[in-house]
């Protein structure tokens, strides 16, 4: 899947819902994500092949 900026992620295995804040197009694609836990910003940088599109539960709310 191709991301663009602005996209709300989450890792394949499961964690924090993300939201992609850069993407790197060299050997490898990479996306680098940002997300808030406990009020407190964190970033990393993920293979975009780990990601997948985030999809709210009902309403728009995360479950």
């Amino acid at each position: 899947m191709a991301f663009e900026l602005g996209d709300v992620v989450q890792l394949k295995s499961g964690g924090p819902v993300m939201t992609v804040t850069a993407l790197s197009e060299g050997t490898k694609k990479m996306a680098q994500c940002t997300w808030f836990s406990n009020n407190k910003e964190s970033s990393g940088n993920y293979p975009v092949e780990a990601l997948e599109e985030f999809e709210a539960g009902p309403m728009g709310f995360i479950s």
